[in-house]
């Protein structure tokens, strides 16, 4: 495997590279629709056996899905976040706990194909082998030691450490979330290191995943999108190459987080969208086929089951329409860039609080059926809940941070009472 060459981000973005190709954005979105009708039967039970489906991402390596965000030149589809949106939310509809681990190896896939069409050629060996082998990327930067939203799970900050050493650096410390580590080929992590010159720096980095030193525990054991299988990753004197690192300020907001929620973003919401639909659909379906005393007619004439599918359906046209308007204002590197990162942390964090009410608005309309394991709305209710804790924009931290920007401050400034 090559070594990962470093990725600039500091400064304006460079000249954009060779224009790029038309993207077939119909071919994955048809490939993301017969890869849910084949995935869907199996949901429930790599649910239960709390399983990872190792099987099915072979079929997406074989598709030529897991090139989706590798640019066309490199051997990829070399989609845009719209089309990549679109896509991942009908594949969550079939399965949204496979969509959702899918989600990470594309967008992390596709920060290096944006810094490539901005003129970083090094990245073209990494990408025509993830388009080509192909490779699968995961990545683990969560740390249960610092603040989600103000460290970026782990992107801008963490107690992770690197010691430097010859050619590169040691990594120590533990990852949680480990998204894909059970089929990756390469993996991410960051970690801090106290430069003597320049102070704290965060080192974002992706190494073999079967360096020495690489520990995955096998101990995710979760609630919601439990087939992911993300587990904790242990950083054990790692040997990390500097040209494998993305070497920032700590706690710094920069290009490299722009392209990387400019991707995220619209994509992981699309994924509960689409475990939303799922529901909702399920839900309209099975009440149209029951009918109960006193009424004569089946469910869809009473008044009341009309009103809980008219809210679901409302916030569903909503919510996708803002997904599809969020994510198409970013069509090539250079708009990836500099996005618009309010309207960024607005779609993240409706999205995902629409999704799960949706879910819920789903389980009203199906009464005590909706809590039965052997139907899938129980699965959807717990796996949608996982929306909410994806960093940064989530919870009150997000609405914090959506505020920092409304009143003219940005996001690396941290408040200091002392």
């Amino acid at each position: 495997m090559p070594s990962i060459p470093n990725i600039p981000n500091i400064g304006p973005a460079p000249s954009t590279h060779a224009a790029s190709k038309p993207r077939d954005s119909g071919a994955l979105v048809e490939l993301a629709r017969q890869h849910a009708a084949a995935f869907a039967p199996t949901r429930a039970t790599f649910d239960r056996e709390n399983r990872f489906p190792r099987e099915h991402f072979e079929a997406l390596k074989a598709s030529g899905y897991t090139g989706a965000t590798v640019p066309q030149d490199c051997g990829g589809m070399g989609v845009d976040p719209a089309t990549l949106a679109e896509a991942q939310m009908l594949l969550a509809e079939g399965d949204g706990p496979l969509a959702v681990a899918l989600t990470m190896h594309l967008f992390n896939v596709a920060i290096r194909s944006d810094f490539y069409r901005l003129g970083d050629t090094r990245q073209k060996d990494f990408l025509e082998a993830v388009a080509g082998k192909p490779w699968i990327v995961g990545a683990s930067t969560s740390d249960p030691m610092t603040h989600t939203g103000y460290s970026a799970s782990g992107t801008n900050d963490t107690v992770r450490t690197a010691e430097a050493v010859d050619g590169g650096y040691r990594v120590n410390g533990r990852s949680t979330f480990g998204s894909l580590c059970e089929v990756a080929d390469y993996f991410g992590s960051s970690a801090l290191f106290n430069d003597p010159a320049r102070g704290e720096r965060i080192l974002n980095f992706q190494v073999p995943m079967d360096s020495k030193g690489v520990e995955v525990q096998h101990n995710y054991d979760t609630m919601s999108i439990r087939s992911s299988a993300s587990h904790d990753v242990i950083w054990n004197n790692v040997f990390v190459p500097t040209e494998a690192c993305v070497d920032r300020p700590v706690r710094t907001w920069d290009r490299f987080n722009n392209i990387f929620y400019a991707w995220f973003s619209p994509t992981i919401s699309a994924c509960y969208l689409g475990i939303a639909k799922a529901a909702r659909d399920f839900a309209v379906e099975r009440v149209g086929h029951i009918t109960q005393k006193p009424f004569p007619v089946d469910g869809r004439h009473v008044a009341s089951q009309q009103m809980l599918a008219g809210q679901m359906q409302q916030d569903y046209l909503v919510a996708l329409a803002m997904l599809r308007q969020t994510a198409a204002g970013m069509p090539e590197a250079k708009d990836r860039a500099e996005p618009q990162i309010q309207e960024l942390m607005a779609c993240q964090r409706f999205i995902t609080e629409t999704a799960i009410r949706i879910v819920d608005t789903a389980m009203r309309l199906c009464g005590g059926a909706s809590i039965q394991r052997k139907l899938p709305l129980e699965q959807h209710y717990r796996d949608v809940r996982a929306a909410i804790i994806h960093p940064p924009w989530s919870g009150l931290d997000g609405a914090s941070m959506l505020g920092k920007l409304v009143f003219g401050l940005p996001l690396d400034k941290f408040e200091d009472w002392h």
